[in-house]
């Protein structure tokens, strides 16, 4: 009994054994290959671009050739895809049969696919100056040159800046950054400080179109500058264009008219450069006040009353001019250049309109040569600079 119970669990044992090696060998046998080539529009071969199964991870890259081999790919229909870099994705129906190679004609895809856009983003100088390692403001005043705002107008919206002004054009005004006015802030022009530029070189007579930006410093200064100041300073930095020509005049109430030119020319070749920056401001001032009249007889007062003012013209006039070379190996620049500013004022009276001066005139003149050296190299694995400037 023992041995039939055996023989039996020996031979079921056998038949299970045989019905699954038929099986697993199916299995196996249900595979196919793919092989093919894809070439461009100009029959080209196309290299290396992908080649794979839609839904499986089976593929391939084309050789050199282009030639691409499928292995162990599903019996059945199946989907190839062709993709890569510059060209266009391509889909091809295929027929797997098993144990078999199936060779795909070749495949033409079309390798004329434009990009939708390329975008380069780049940081401007004004980007990179707010980076530094001090508290400052930049004002890009390249948004502005369609307009004839003088310098102060603009700088009245940056945060911790204000400017007030007694009066009309040429009065005088009040700077202030962080609540430091007067001596406390320095005031520069291309780094070159304007405490000896003349009362002309100021912020309410400067054009936008002179400047590329400004600097506000808050607090510490670069020692660049050369300078110290408690409240911070200010850095107009004028426009470096190669070559350019920029002129505005405007007119407004008052009599008031306002002349920039500003321009440069370069030479490639040599390196000459010739820049040049002038303005020019007017205005009779006779705009009314409301004021007390007085008897000068009695010195007493009449009455208060609308009155136009009388003796307060302006005349304030400007040249920045520098000649030189640029971008040439021993300097980044090397450039000669003169200063010249002239300011003619009527006083009609003083801080308060109680007493009346008349024929009083408030004068200056400048006249300001310089010379500027900047060469940049690498000196002991860090930037070296000298600049030398205000003979």
């Amino acid at each position: 009994m023992k041995s039939k119970l055996f023989t039996l669990f020996f031979l079921s044992c056998f038949f299970l054994i045989s019905n699954l090696l038929p099986t697993h060998a199916t299995i196996q046998d249900n595979k196919g290959t793919i092989k093919g080539r894809i070439l461009d529009l100009d029959k080209n071969p196309l290299y290396p671009v992908a080649v794979f199964i839609h839904g499986t991870t089976i593929g391939d890259y084309t050789d050199e050739k282009g030639f691409y081999k499928l292995e162990n790919c599903p019996v059945g229909d199946q989907t190839i895809v062709i993709s890569g870099i510059g060209v266009k994705t391509t889909r091809q129906q295929v027929q797997v049969l098993t144990n078999k190679e199936v060779i795909v004609a070749d495949i033409i895809v079309d390798d004329t696919v434009e990009l939708n856009e390329v975008v380069i983003n780049g940081k401007s100088e004004a980007r990179r100056q707010q980076e530094q390692a001090y508290a400052i403001t930049v004002l890009d005043i390249k948004k502005a040159y369609a307009t004839t705002a003088p310098l102060n107008k603009l700088m009245n919206n940056i945060s911790s800046v204000r400017i007030r002004e007694d009066g009309g054009v040429g009065s005088n005004y009040n700077f202030s950054l962080n609540g430091f006015s007067g001596n406390q802030v320095k005031f520069f022009l291309d780094g070159i400080p304007m405490d000896n530029f003349g009362s002309s070189f100021n912020l309410s007579n400067i054009s936008v179109n002179m400047a590329e930006r400004v600097e506000v410093y808050k607090g510490v200064l670069p020692v660049g500058l050369g300078s110290d100041a408690l409240g911070g300073a200010v850095n107009i930095i004028s426009r470096k264009d190669a070559n350019f020509l920029d002129a505005s005049y405007s007119v407004g109430s008052f009599n008031t008219h306002r002349i920039s030119l500003n321009g440069a020319y370069t030479d490639i070749n040599s390196g000459f450069t010739v820049r040049a920056n002038a303005f020019y401001n007017y205005s009779d001032n006779n705009y009314k006040v409301y004021a007390p009249v007085i008897d000068l007889k009695t010195n007493k007062k009449i009455d208060d009353r609308w009155v136009k003012r009388f003796h307060d013209d302006y005349e304030a006039g400007g040249l920045k001019m520098e000649t030189g070379l640029t971008n040439k190996s021993y300097a980044d620049y090397l450039l000669a250049g003169i200063i010249i500013s002239k300011n003619d004022k009527d006083v009609q009276t003083g801080a308060t309109m109680d007493a009346v001066y008349g024929g009083v005139k408030a004068k200056s003149e400048s006249l300001i040569p310089s010379l500027r050296y900047k060469k940049r190299r690498p000196f002991c694995g860090r930037t070296f600079f000298l600049s030398l400037w205000s003979l």
